[in-house]
């Protein structure tokens, strides 16, 4: 008697141990599913994209582009996502391009040599258009993003300064410009696409325009070290030389102690005494 009754409560202990032990049971296959993401369909792509965007490969940033392009559907943060996978690979070739244009810089002294020699380079082209590829396509998944303007107005102008033809120079320029412009558009604020801007309208001598855009620079950042440098220079190209030369004695004065940029800047000076003492003497 006493042993069926131990045996009838062993029973109705493993009926509910095993009732326990199922729902367990249930419980990990469950977490499984969602951690291996079986049976999922947006979210998976998404977090997988994001691991490869964090990658320092390239070859991964492509990878992430495609997982993004699966889960478009997903909304402005998957698109966002993909264009940032296409400008991270732009701006990497437009490095890889500035690298190696450096190396051709190296070696010759004549411009017109050292923008023929990178023009002949099938790297180099290839790393610029591949860049500018990427860029128009990031801008085409987000059209509301500032960056990829911004690079496609480095890209542009970059192309433009080693190109050898004048018209299609020209027209590079000019697709820098529109670039600069639709980034300040999106935030007037940004500084970098201002400056690049001004750059621009430097390049094809439309002086009074590229002042105007390096005042606005100073106004948001007084003591912008490169605004002030090119503020310099296009005084300079206007044969303003007192008002260069103002300007790059105030760069002088915030450059830090010890930068190289000092005795170039002092030799900027120098000439621009010279000059003035020239028209002073007249």
């Amino acid at each position: 008697m006493m042993f069926g009754c131990v045996t009838e409560f062993i029973k109705r202990r493993w009926s509910i141990l095993k009732n326990i032990k199922l729902k367990y049971f249930i419980a990990v296959i469950l977490i499984l599913i969602s951690v291996s993401g079986c049976g999922l369909t947006g979210n998976d792509p998404v977090k997988k994209g994001k691991r490869l965007l964090e990658s320092r490969s390239p070859a991964d940033w492509y990878k992430a582009a495609e997982n993004f392009k699966k889960s478009l559907k997903s909304g402005s943060i998957v698109s966002n996502l993909l264009a940032r996978s296409y400008r991270k690979i732009a701006k990497k070739c437009l490095e890889r391009a500035s690298i190696e244009v450096g190396k051709i810089e190296s070696r010759f002294n004549d411009e017109v040599k050292i923008r023929k020699e990178i023009a002949d380079s099938p790297v180099i082209m290839n790393l610029f258009n591949e860049a500018l590829t990427n860029l128009i396509t990031s801008s085409r998944v987000m059209p509301s993003s500032k960056f990829t303007y911004y690079y496609l107005g480095v890209g542009f102008g970059q192309m433009a300064r080693i190109q050898l033809i004048k018209h299609k120079k020209k027209d590079l320029l000019k697709k820098a410009r529109n670039a600069y412009i639709l980034a300040l558009k999106l935030d007037p604020k940004y500084i970098k696409a201002r400056y690049g801007l001004s750059m621009v309208y430097l390049i094809t001598k439309k002086y009074t325009a590229a002042i105007e855009h390096i005042l606005t620079i100073l106004k948001m950042s007084k003591r912008n070290k490169k605004a002030y440098f090119a503020l310099g220079r296009i005084y300079y190209e206007m044969k303003k030389y007192k008002k260069a030369e103002n300007a790059y004695r105030i760069l002088l004065e915030i450059l830090p102690r010890k930068s190289r940029m000092k005795n170039s800047v002092r030799r900027n000076i120098e000439i621009l005494e010279s000059l003035n003492e020239k028209i002073r003497k007249k």
